[in-house]
């Protein structure tokens, strides 16, 4: 009998670490689709919130952090910070990833007639979110 209860915990923990796997492995697989990053990106994205190091955890984001992207399919985008006012507005392109980095999204807009440009480290991408380091923080922003 507890041979037989050993089986199917080894079982269980087995199935479970081979469907993480299979997700952290379709995240790689979008990560390395440059046109597959641009179809999951294209929508409304929401600030959530910022990783922690020092607490190792995810904190929400505070209500006066309403900062918003909109990606369109002819590769513009637009910026919103409710807070500041701040607005942009431009072009991106996805810059592919390569055997050791991540994608990154390459923002170009126009503010009192200089030329801005960002780049936005993107560390996951899925259906609900996008984590990208933007600053010195790895930001979360959900699809709206």
């Amino acid at each position: 009998m507890k041979k037989l209860l050993l089986f199917f915990i080894t079982m269980s923990i087995l199935i479970m670490q081979s469907c993480v796997n299979n997700s952290d492995q379709e995240n790689e697989n979008i990560l390395h689709d440059g046109s597959r990053i641009q179809k999951e990106l294209i929508g409304t994205w929401k600030f959530w919130g910022r990783f922690s190091i020092e607490r190792n955890n995810w904190i929400p984001a505070d209500p006066d952090q309403k900062f918003i992207y909109i990606f369109n399919s002819n590769r513009t985008f637009s910026y919103f910070d409710e807070a500041s006012g701040t607005i942009l507005s431009g072009d991106f392109d996805i810059i592919h990833a390569t055997g050791k980095t991540n994608p990154y999204l390459l923002l170009r807009s126009k503010s009192n007639g200089e030329i801005l440009s960002k780049k936005i480290l993107i560390i996951s991408l899925d259906n609900e979110f996008i984590s990208i380091f933007e600053h010195t923080n790895e930001d979360r922003y959900q699809r709206q």
